[in-house]
């Protein structure tokens, strides 16, 4: 009995060498070399349990990263019970301590980093109750802590936890370097000091497909539901919820994004930072966002907005906001601040709300060259902003600069864009801008209500010294009570005939359809759905029991589901709304799954 003992204490002494910290059940030293296949693609090497895991992982953090092998998970591993996963804490442990496969990085060469450059292949399969904790120093904590080139793909990872204060950090990956991501789901909890993400911590070139996350995060700085921070990196067809809270730089998909471009992304997180916080992403620079959609709530100091807090020489095309926005100054339903970028085919349902500076597509719009946060420092630009083919449906309320498009804009060109939302104010509200100074405004309406303590306009609150130029701008008559100086007043009537909106482009822009309850002009691009979420069928910016409902009807022939709506249930892209994708929408509506990508 007593050798035995000593056996077990001496074999847990040695994992701890190993490990750095200590786990029971790979107490029997595993190597790589017991893995089956060969490792080429035709053959990945395979890998069924947590000691084959932890063999990868121990191969990798002596130094061979692994470069151009292949692996395969054939079965679910389970790290840690979950059961009390919600009381989980730097002190509070479970049995099982996961050390990152790739635990250390020299920022110049990575010749004497320890980091994964092999291809990983989840199998479908599932890695529950990950505990994953950084070596002293590790700048990259997740299941993977240091990945350069290679590849991470349909892999599940349940109920993960990260401790606070580890930097960059994600479920799947800390920091990543040429490095794709595809098809991963992740559910877990995570805090740290900065870059912080549900799939990546921080992503350096690469791409993050088809991905995931249910996570709730709190970071100080750089913190999304998918990553971080990402640069000259692509966001496609990804998804998030929970909650993600922070400082600065706080977004539902990325916190920080330099040259990226995402594209058919959603986020439900609740969203909250001190500065520049995004349904989407919190600061941007160099950007595109293309056919997302914000919703959830997203609440800030200063720069908040349904897509982006703070976008710099940016384009957001195609893109819809349900958020509830709550500010400070400078919040939008696209953008709190808006600088030298171009926002097109947009639509705000969300209602924004705050101090100064609020819009219902942005907070503040301008060159980029007066204020505003930029990143590099030295980077600044000539050319205002645009916001074309823009509408605005909810309500927009604040103290000062007030508007149902721009709150405050500077060298701005506004198109062919209308508010049909409240305005409220105490100073300065218009139904298009509250303050202008040096833009254009042309082509646009307004159909919502003004009202302000002082200063309250149908089209613009205040134009200020520095004169803007309005052509062809309407408005309802009964909007404003008192009439404006910068547009023709229409009767109710009047706004539902095309000829009442002189030099209006009805041929290709703007449409009056007698298929929808909207009386007035329509954009055509908005009016063909731009920007649909899976799932959401009923179109409330959400998935709820309420559209599994609709999709189990449509499927059985009870109902006839307009086009959108069978885009929107197509869960499974095979072209018709079946029972299964019914049952997908109602297991993501109940929380029995994570948000499924298509």
């Amino acid at each position: 009995m007593f050798n035995r003992r000593l056996r077990s204490v001496l074999s847990s002494v040695l994992c701890l060498f190993l490990l750095l910290s200590f786990i029971p059940q790979l107490r029997a030293a595993a190597s790589l070399a017991m893995l089956r296949g060969s490792g080429t693609e035709a053959d990945p090497h395979l890998i069924s349990n947590a000691a084959e895991l932890y063999a990868l992982a121990s191969s990798v953090n002596s130094g061979d990263p692994r470069e151009g092998e292949f692996f395969l998970l054939t079965d679910d591993i389970v790290l840690n019970d979950i059961s009390d996963f919600d009381e989980w804490t730097s002190q509070n442990r479970p049995d099982n301590i996961w050390i990152p496969i790739g635990d250390a990085l020299i920022e110049e060469g990575f010749e004497d980093g320890h980091y994964f450059s092999g291809n990983f292949d989840g199998g479908g399969h599932s890695i529950t109750g990950a505990y994953i904790r950084a070596s002293a120093g590790l700048d990259g904590v997740g299941l993977f802590g240091i990945m350069r080139g290679g590849s991470v793909k349909n892999l599940s990872l349940h109920s993960f936890y990260i401790p606070e204060n580890a930097s960059c950090c994600g479920g799947i990956a800390g920091r990543a370097y040429e490095t794709d991501f595809e098809n991963c789901i992740v559910s877990g909890r995570a805090g740290a000091v900065r870059c912080c993400g549900g799939i990546v911590g921080a992503l350096e070139v690469g791409s993050i497909a088809d991905c995931t996350a249910s996570v709730h995060i709190d970071c100080s700085i750089s913190a999304g539901g998918i990553a971080g921070s990402c640069a000259e990196a692509s966001v496609i067809g990804c998804r998030s919820l929970g909650s993600i809270g922070g400082d600065n730089y706080i977004g539902g998909i990325a916190g920080l994004a330099g040259a990226c471009t995402f594209m058919r992304c959603a986020s439900e997180c609740a969203v909250s930072s001190i500065e520049r916080a995004g349904a989407i992403a919190g600061f941007c620079y160099d950007s595109e966002f293309n056919k997302c959609i914000g919703s959830g709530s997203v609440t800030c100091g200063d720069y908040a907005g349904g897509i982006a807090g703070l976008c710099q020489n940016t384009v957001i095309s195609e893109c819809e906001s349900h958020a509830l926005v709550e500010c400070g100054r400078y919040g939008g339903g696209a953008a709190g601040m808006c600088n030298a970028a171009l926002i097109d085919l947009f639509r705000n349902l969300g209602e924004v709300s705050g101090e100064y500076y609020i819009g219902g597509v942005a907070g503040w719009s301008h060159n980029g060259n007066d204020f505003g946060s930029v990143i590099p420092s030295a980077r600044y630009y000539d050319s205002g902003a645009t916001i074309t083919q823009c509408v605005n449906e909810a309500r927009i309320s604040g103290e000062w600069g007030i508007g149902g498009i721009v709150g405050d804009c500077h060298e701005t060109e506004i198109h062919d864009s209308y508010n049909a939302g409240e305005v409220v104010s105490i100073e300065y509200a218009g139904g298009i801008t509250g303050y202008t100074a040096d833009c254009v405004i042309a082509r646009c309406y307004n159909a919502g209500t003004v009202s302000a303590g002082y200063a309250a306009d149908a089209l613009i609150g205040r134009n200020s010294m520095n004169k803007t130029d309005v052509d062809s701008c309407y408005y309802l008559d009964t909007s404003c009570s008192s009439a404006s100086a910068h547009g023709t007043a229409l009767t109710h009537e009047e706004l539902m005939l095309a000829e009442s909106y002189a030099g209006f482009d009805f041929e290709t822009v703007w449409c009056i359809l007698d298929t929808t309850e909207y009386p007035y002009a329509e954009l055509r691009g908005l009016c063909a759905g731009s920007a649909i979420l899976p799932g959401d069928i009923d179109e409330s910016g959400g998935v709820s029991v309420a559209d599994a409902v609709l999709a189990l009807r449509g499927a059985m022939g009870l109902i006839e589901l307009s086009d959108r709506q069978q885009l929107a249930g197509d869960m499974n892209s095979d072209g018709v709304v079946s029972v299964a994708d019914a049952v997908s929408i109602m297991r993501i509506a109940i929380g029995l799954n994570d948000m499924l990508s298509r």
